[in-house]
């Protein structure tokens, strides 16, 4: 006999009701997109305070990479860096195994000095007129170098906008105006695997990512891989390998005090020109 729906009938919507529901929920409870817990960031910030303040100078053998954007070769030469936090201090030294002095780039108190002794010249200038200058056609840019060896820190009483993604942690920092300017992305071990910089329209013009991280004396954690990308004002790209690193060594005059030659001729660069 056929069944008979009269029209009103009452009908059992709560498998219809709980279905919708399990569409909201069931992908918030396996996103990734969650805030990680008040321990866990003291944790990070605690963990990121100690590495940096452990790591105040060291002198490092790298090699430089430098990559051709019109083929995908990149131009390597050896190198020594040497760095220091306080005060702000930067020496990185390229050479060649027929050349032993390709380059010296030396950075202080915010102004750099770079010698290539093949055209026996020395630019000098503000740190700051390379991160600004389209014109200014120079790779090594002491300041993205600096901040590049300096590992992050974080200001706890900055505001910080804190997220967990798959196996790490995003951190999202912005300026009184409230705009992003800065981005960490932190692995599940606490290492700053990529930070991203943002200038005052918003626009990213700074990347910096560290892999390879190892510890060094079983107390100190750092990337023996860097990469340096600047977008604005003008792309350029720099990658930096360690191949060995000494940490609490005096730099010593020899590099601190380095003699460029008075007979070469100085440029100063400047916003706009020489």
């Amino acid at each position: 006999m056929p069944k008979i729906i009269r029209l009103g009938q009452p009908r059992n919507l709560f498998p219809l009701v709980l279905a919708f529901f399990l569409v909201l929920e069931i992908p918030a409870l396996f996103s990734s997109d969650v805030i990680p817990s008040d321990n866990i960031q003291k944790e990070i910030i605690a963990s990121l305070e100690s590495n940096a303040s452990a790591l105040g100078v060291f002198k490092a053998s790298v090699e430089i990479g430098v990559p051709n954007s019109a083929s995908p070769l990149i131009q390597w030469v050896n190198g020594l860096v040497a760095y220091r936090k306080n005060p702000e201090f930067l020496y990185l030294k390229g050479y060649k195994p027929l050349v032993p002095l390709y380059f010296l780039l030396i950075s202080r108190n915010g102004r750099f000095s770079l010698f290539f002794p093949r055209s026996y010249k020395v630019y000098t200038g503000e740190n700051s007129v390379l991160e600004q200058d389209p014109d200014l056609a120079v790779t090594l840019i002491a300041q993205d170098i600096i901040d590049a060896l300096a590992l992050e820190q974080i200001d706890p009483s900055l505001p910080i906008e804190w997220l967990s993604e798959d196996k790490g942690y995003r951190l999202t920092f912005r300026n009184s105006n409230g705009q992003v300017d800065r981005e960490l992305t932190l692995d599940a071990a606490y290492h700053v695997r990529r930070s991203v910089h943002y200038n005052q329209a918003g626009f990213s013009d700074l990347e910096i990512t560290r892999n390879d991280w190892r510890s060094i004396k079983g107390r100190i954690s750092f990337p023996f891989k860097i990469k340096i990308k600047r977008f604005l004002p003008k792309p350029n790209d720099l990658i930096i390998r360690f191949k060995e690193i000494r940490t609490d060594e005096d730099l010593g005059p020899e590099i601190t005090d380095y003699p460029f030659p008075k007979d070469a001729t100085y440029v100063e660069l400047r916003e706009g020109g020489v």
